[in-house]
């Protein structure tokens, strides 16, 4: 968690807004409604951001013939930009070792505009709090990271996902991607919640599958967290 709140901090830096202001189309940012500005702004974002399996081979540019190679440990610019883990990939044309640094910070995504998932909603979560909306970023332990979004009109969170372009579909990944969530925690310079049901469609069957760490534990550290916030 202390990696989520971190970032949460980021977001709400003046450079880091400014930056990502930067980034947006006149179009887009121009747009006074909120909820069509968050549908058009989730849209473009993948055509701002490019998905990444494996980098392309600093050498050849080819990124179709790159095998895993372990991890390494990162530099100092690495950590400098919130990296603590660094993919090793070899090019199978030439040899060459390509490394692919996990950035968290959203000022360098900005720069690199590449990633995953989580690369994805660091980025695109600091873009919707530059553009003015009451924002957070939700973890799946599962293995998937996307951002919610206060919309005032339905005066409730909505779920945005920037690597499919979701708007408001928050069942999205149990119904249409088949995953059995277990927890899912939402981050904020303000709060954390466990946001998990609102994602499932079985709550007793998602309760079921919520083994990895006590409940109590789970509910006494958030709000630690929480309260450290304030």
């Amino acid at each position: 968690m202390e990696g989520e709140i971190e970032n949460a901090y980021q977001y709400q830096e003046e450079m880091t807004q400014v930056i990502a202001m930067s980034c947006v189309p006149e179009d887009i940012s121009s747009i006074t409604n909120q909820v069509e500005q968050l549908k058009r702004l989730v849209k473009w974002f993948p055509t701002f951001f490019s998905w990444c399996n494996q980098p392309k081979c600093t050498k050849c540019g080819d990124d179709k013939n790159q095998e895993r190679f372990g991890d390494e440990t990162p530099n100092a610019e690495d950590r400098e930009y919130g990296a603590s883990r660094i993919e090793s990939y070899r090019c199978r044309n030439d040899g060459v070792i390509t490394r692919f640094p996990r950035y968290n910070n959203p000022v360098k995504l900005f720069d690199t505009r590449t990633g995953r998932c989580g690369e994805y909603a660091n980025a695109f979560t600091a873009i919707c709090i530059a553009l003015g909306h009451k924002s957070r970023k939700c973890l799946d332990w599962t293995d998937h990271v996307w951002t919610e979004v206060y919309v005032d009109e339905f005066k409730r969170w909505v779920h945005l996902d920037s690597c499919d372009a979701y708007f408001d579909e928050p069942l999205a990944y149990e119904k249409g991607w088949g995953k059995n969530l277990t927890y899912v925690i939402a981050t904020s310079n303000e709060e954390i919640v466990d946001v998990t049901k609102r994602y499932v469609l079985d709550p007793m069957l998602n309760r079921m599958r919520r083994e990895k760490v006590n409940e109590k534990w789970l509910e006494d550290t958030i709000k630690q967290k929480r309260e450290s916030m304030w």
